[in-house]
């Protein structure tokens, strides 16, 4: 099952400039935990100006954060 999903919110561009183009990668697609949990991150890559959300997928005993940002981040995901 996922257990944290990144989403894209938009790019930029109004009042006459440019629009952003933005592409997203994340370092890994697939995280495992020991049954004991813990706390481990997930380096998301993203021009600067492009906005995204990271999510639990709704699951409350994950937790991720920040849950957004613009821009490259060491996003945590811990259980």
């Amino acid at each position: 099952p996922t257990v944290a999903a990144f989403r894209s919110v938009g790019s930029g561009g109004t009042g006459g400039t440019t629009p952003v183009t933005c592409s997203y990668t994340v370092s890994t697609t697939s995280i495992s935990f020991t049954a004991s949990g813990g706390t481990k991150s997930v380096t998301l890559t993203a021009g600067s100006g492009c906005a995204w959300t990271a999510s639990n997928g709704g699951a409350s005993w994950i937790g991720v954060g920040p849950g957004s940002g613009s821009g490259s981040a060491s996003v945590s995901v811990s259980v």
